[in-house]
């Protein structure tokens, strides 16, 4: 429960998804992990033992990358997949297949991904602002996320409870200031447009990690957001406490 401002608040690493704790933050995540945010909402484990059952470890590797990936250079490249569970099986009949190195794109964006995490912790250390929709700028950016969200065509009333949950999550993370620079980049513009999809904050959060890619840079601008509320005497910034998970 979220309460006076200093009160401490449960939190672990909170991967807009996916929970880790810090063994599995330096493993990253799990291939089927990945394919869920990538590629498609479904149960990836089990495709996921197979490719490991019937290729060597670089072929199911490359299968699996360039399932992920292909649609961040196409959004639109698997509009006609009907079977998403059988497409890293035959995904080598596609043009892009040995277009270029896909697994250690894969590789690139696993480790930036951790480092992410690292990052994001630290962001949130500093203290959260909620509830975000009872501070301007926090709501700002909430609202422009969701706003996105709902036209990608993404939300279903499935999930649609689950992903406000996850752009609260990125919210509470970056604060409100981080996020509305972003949406005010114009140059930007083209590749929110482009993500994937909306189902989790994965794809903005790497996005601000684009933008600042200096990590003292997101402290700055999170700080200031929270010191300047905490002059006003507000009652919205709260901190966090370390969850059990986090081992």
């Amino acid at each position: 429960m979220f309460g006076l401002r200093g009160e401490m608040l449960q939190s672990g690493n909170f991967y807009y998804g996916v929970e880790m704790t810090t063994a599995q933050l330096e493993q990253g995540i799990k291939a089927d992990k990945y394919l869920w945010i990538y590629a498609a909402d479904i149960d990836w484990a089990p495709v996921v033992d197979e490719l490991k059952q019937r290729y060597s470890t670089e072929e199911w590797m490359h299968r699996f990358a360039f399932t992920c990936l292909l649609p961040t250079y196409d959004k639109y490249s698997l509009r006609n997949v009907t079977d998403f569970s059988s497409f890293p099986f035959y995904c080598h009949k596609w043009a892009q297949y040995d277009a270029r190195d896909w697994l250690a794109e894969m590789r690139k964006v696993k480790a930036s991904d951790i480092e992410i995490v690292k990052i994001r912790n630290k962001c949130l250390d500093l203290g959260v602002i909620s509830p975000i929709h009872y501070n301007p700028t926090t709501r700002q950016a909430f609202n422009w996320l969701y706003e996105l969200a709902d036209k990608s065509g993404d939300l279903d009333e499935t999930n649609r409870a689950d992903v406000k949950k996850k752009l609260e999550n990125l919210v509470h993370a970056y604060g409100g200031q981080i996020i509305t620079n972003v949406f005010n980049k114009p140059e930007y513009g083209i590749k929110i447009r482009d993500f994937p999809n909306w189902r989790s904050g994965y794809f903005f959060e790497r996005l601000i990690h684009e933008v600042y890619p200096k990590s003292e840079d997101l402290i700055t601008i999170k700080s200031h957001e929270l010191s300047r509320l905490i002059n006003a005497k507000s009652n919205l910034v709260r901190t966090i406490r370390k969850g059990t998970n986090d081992e």
